[in-house]
Parts: C-alpha cells; structure tokens; sequence
C-alpha cells in the first residue's frame, strides 16, 4: 500500500513538474521556424564590436558543422533584419512535441532594478544619438517629444500668432490634431510604427495625394496651453519632394457636434468674418474634409528648422472624418509594394 502511494505521489509531482515547466516555456519561449527547423530566441544583446543590438538564439536540434558556412554550434548570433526577414514566429500550439522537449524555460536575464523594455525597438530615423548612443535599437522608453519633437512648443508658436491676428475666437476650440513631416521613407515607416506600438492606435493608412498618410490617435491626448490634440497625422513624402523631420501644422475645428464633414458653411462663414487674413482658401471647397489654412513666417528659432509653420481649419475632427470614410469606403489603400524599392514605388532619398 505504501509503495502504490509512493508510487502515485511521484506521478502527481512528476506531472506538476511538467505542466510547471511547460508553462514557463510557454511564458518566456519564442519559437521560431526556418526551412523546417526550429530555434529560440533567447534575448537581444548589445555588441561592442559592431556597437548594435543582435538577437541570440539556439538552435533546437543538433546542429552540426556545415563547411563553408558555419561550424557546429549551441548559440548564434543575427542582426534583426536577417533574423526577422528569414525567421518565422511559431504559435506554441503548432511547435511539435519533440521540438518542445528542447525548449528552455528562463528567463534568461534577470534583474530586478531594470526599469526599461525588456525588448529593443528600433529608432530608425529619429536621429536620437544623444540618447541611444550607435546603432538604431533601444531599450529606453522614448517619451512623445523624443519621437516627434517638441509638439509643445509648436502649439505655443501657433496660439502666440492667433492672437496677434486677433484670433482668440478659435483658441478655445479643438486642435483636433497636429501634423510632422518626414523627410524620407524610412524616417516614416520608423515614427508610424513607433507611435502606433507605443504611443497610440493606427486609425488609417491610406493614399492622398498620390503617397501614405498615417493617422495615429494617442492613448493620452496632448493637453497643452488650453488645447487638447488627440490625433497625429504623419505624411509619407511625396516621391521626387524633399521635407525636413519636423512639425509642420496644428488644424483647429470650426464646426459644432453633428456637423457633415461634407458642410463647407461653416468654413465660408469664418473666412468671411476674418476678410483682412490671407487664407489659403484651395481646398474650402473639397467633397470632404474641405479646409482653410494661414502659414507663419518663424525666424531664429531652432525648433522650427522649416522656418515656416501652418494652421488649418476644418469642419471635424480628423477621427470622425477617418470614421466616416471607412464606413463608406472612400480610403485608397497603400498599393502593397509601394514600399518596395524594387517596384518603382519607393520616393528618392
């Protein structure tokens, strides 16, 4: 009796041990396929050599020595490009039971005062050597301005200049969003990803004017100097045309709730209350989202490498025009290789 006990126990604790070390694989692994074998990854790694983030990993298989290509090995090194281009992501539901038995639990790094992201990220385009030192991947959390700029002082630019126009009416109404130009593609695939993976939701990505436009709405609205900006719209430059990684426009809604984003009256009021002003007045009469702009000449001030900044007026906000031109289908989506290089889509650098 006491050994079928014994016995029994022993079952018991060696099945907790393997749901506790099936779980904990589960937890920490990342199981990756290429040409039907498999690999962990173990963590992201600084290299002094070559001064970037690789990613190491293991192989979960024996691997041997290939002449000419590389020699038996239990770890590995890749960059990220080559390691996420050639690798897969594999669900742990897919990954086959004996690839599993090789699978180390971890974590493999640990201390308790870390208070980055366990994970790098890549910075690509946001110029912050100042911040990550070489490379483009960081584990530091990169605040709103380390991405964009300082967005504070553009509202305060554009606040200042409204009123020296005698345009306090609209100083109280809603910058529904503000608007940062890249200067080639990579710098916006670079912020668009980041701002949607940290700092917001990607509400649409769609062509206007013949290149992408991203639309991110933030998870916490920049509230500043009486204004609260909810949205960011970040353009894609167009091919052949050269802009400068800054803010350029903040847009205020001239409208009331329940407004058509097709409504242009408003608009057309506003501008004839202001006759003395010099809007630009070429897009007051488009189907949707109509809108009238005044752009300020800004000197001797390093914040605005452009020199120049721009306020537009709209009907809506930009999150309710988006919303309506899902709904009835009006987005031209991005030609899916349009950010490929070897299509003819990709704008000069």
């Amino acid at each position: 009796m006491e050994r079928v006990v014994w016995v029994a126990l022993g079952a018991v604790l060696g099945s907790l041990g393997t749901w506790y070390y099936t779980t904990k694989a589960q937890s920490y692994s990342k199981v990756y396929e290429l040409n039907g074998l498999y690999y962990q990854k173990l963590g992201e790694a600084w290299n002094h050599g070559s001064k970037c983030f690789q990613i190491i990993y293991r192989p979960l298989y024996h691997c041997k020595r290939q002449p000419g290509r590389f020699e038996a090995h239990l770890l590995a090194i890749s960059n990220f490009d080559r390691f996420e281009t050639k690798f897969a992501k594999v669900d742990w539901k897919e990954v086959p039971m004996s690839v599993r038995r090789m699978v180390l639990a971890g974590p493999f790094v640990f201390d308790p005062a870390w208070t980055m992201l366990l994970n790098t990220h890549e910075t690509a385009g946001l110029q912050l050597k100042e911040i990550i030192g070489s490379g483009n991947r960081t584990h530091e959390k990169l605040s709103l301005q380390d991405v964009i700029g300082d967005y504070k002082h553009l509202i305060d630019v554009l606040k200042k200049k409204l009123i020296q126009l005698g345009l306090q009416e609209v100083t109280v109404l809603e910058m529904d969003h503000i608007c940062y130009r890249c200067e080639t593609i990579d710098v916006y695939i670079g912020i668009r990803d980041i701002l949607q993976n940290q700092f917001g939701i990607l509400l649409v990505e769609g062509m206007i004017g013949g290149r992408p436009i991203s639309i991110i709405e933030l998870h916490e609205p920049i509230v500043h100097n009486g204004f609260s900006v909810s949205c960011l719209e970040i353009p894609c430059p167009k091919p052949g045309t050269r802009y400068t990684n800054s803010l350029e426009h903040g847009e205020i809604v001239i409208g009331s709730l329940g407004d058509s984003i097709s409504n242009n009256k408003n608009l057309k009021e506003f501008v004839a209350r202001h006759k003395d002003l010099n809007f630009d007045t070429r897009s007051l009469n488009k189907h949707l989202n109509a809108d009238v702009s005044l752009t300020f000449m800004v000197d001797d001030d390093p914040l605005i490498p452009s020199h120049t900044v721009s306020v537009k007026f709209h009907g809506r906000p930009i999150y309710e025009v988006v919303k309506k031109e899902i709904q009835d289908n009006l987005v031209e989506r991005v030609p899916p290789a349009y950010f490929d290089s070897s299509k003819g889509y990709y704008p000069s650098k």
